[in-house]
């Protein structure tokens, strides 16, 4: 194990537009006014608050999420957008080595393969009555919950993905995988991190990173855990004196985050090479949650909050005809 170094940060949260992600997130409140109506039956101070408490509530529960975007991974689309696709490739053999740079080499043509994603609508209505809305104070009303609900879906389906199967009308399947029902992705059985003084931790996670260098996937990495695995790593190290399990894995040259997602199960983890080639996402204008009002009595206001998300877990062809992915899926870390 590394010596005291420089550490990677460990966060249980971190902002949805922290590290250069406000842009797109002020962006969307800006939009918003797109789902409004002309003649609201809200002040509009209230929607100022309603989008305020929004961004507030997306900081709050979107961890693993918020980290995609702030890596530049999540992409803005209209909300007309409802499939996305991408290419998955096949590997190249080796360059050829000789002394004369006129002489012919074995050519190569990358077989492309297309896949398909649903950017399906998240989506949570609940109501103000008069007096409710009157008084600009969304926090008293079911606004917080509902926002919650929206933003607790997305997280989970970077995690689990979505089991729906969508045909659209070319006849394109497309569906939604997870971090942890990715079919290529790379199954680790962990050992119990809460056994022999917390040596299962550093062999566990040496042999994940290998497991990814396996498939080419170098790092730096992302190693997303469960709320109880990561208070397993409060114990004391048994390398350093003075040192927490956390801090002893953050000072690995390899991992460059550790990230705690409530929505990863328990005893569970991912070892992630964060890049465009193993993970993005695409995210509907506005999000990553909006409001509009859609229907309005004299004394009572309805309103939805909705958000559309799509994460893409990628893999390729490797150069022995296996697929390879920059996940690395572990099980079993609390015995």
């Amino acid at each position: 194990m590394n010596g005291p170094g420089a550490a990677a940060q460990v966060s249980r949260g971190q902002d949805f537009g922290a590290q250069g992600a406000a842009e797109p997130v002020l962006a969307g409140q800006k939009a918003r006014s797109n789902y409004k109506a002309n003649a609201s039956a809200l002040p509009e101070d209230t929607w100022y608050e309603l989008d305020d408490l929004m961004v507030t509530v997306a900081q709050e529960r979107l961890n693993i999420v918020a980290d995609w975007q702030a890596q530049g991974l999540i992409e803005m689309v209209p909300i007309g957008t409802t499939i996305t696709s991408w290419q998955e490739t096949n590997a190249f053999d080796d360059a050829d080595v000789d002394m004369a740079p006129e002489s012919t080499g074995d050519e190569d043509a990358s077989i492309y393969q297309t896949k398909y994603a649903p950017v399906p609508i998240i989506h949570k209505d609940f109501k103000f009555n008069r007096r409710e809305g009157d008084q600009h104070d969304v926090r008293g009303t079911d606004a917080p919950k509902a926002t919650r609900s929206v933003l607790e879906k997305m997280e989970e389906f970077a995690v689990e993905g979505w089991n729906q199967k969508i045909t659209d009308a070319d006849g394109r399947e497309a569906r939604i995988y997870g971090l942890a029902n990715h079919p290529d992705r790379n199954p680790y059985p962990g050992d119990d991190w809460t056994a022999s003084g917390g040596e299962n931790v550093d062999q566990n996670i040496r042999e994940m990173i290998s497991e990814a260098k396996e498939d080419n996937y170098y790092g730096p990495y992302r190693l997303y855990l469960s709320g109880e695995v990561d208070d397993a790593l409060l114990a004391p190290s048994p390398d350093f004196d003075n040192m927490r399990l956390r801090q002893q894995v953050a000072q690995m040259n390899a991992i460059e985050e550790i990230i705690v997602s409530d929505k990863i199960p328990e005893g569970e983890a991912f070892l992630v090479d964060l890049s465009p080639e193993v993970i993005d996402a695409k995210m509907i204008e506005g999000g990553p949650v909006d409001a509009a009002e859609w229907e309005n009595t004299p004394f009572v206001t309805k309103v939805k909050t909705f958000g559309g998300f799509s994460p893409r877990i990628k893999s390729d062809m490797g150069d022995d005809g296996e697929r390879q992915c920059g996940v690395v899926h572990a099980t079993g870390l609390l015995g």
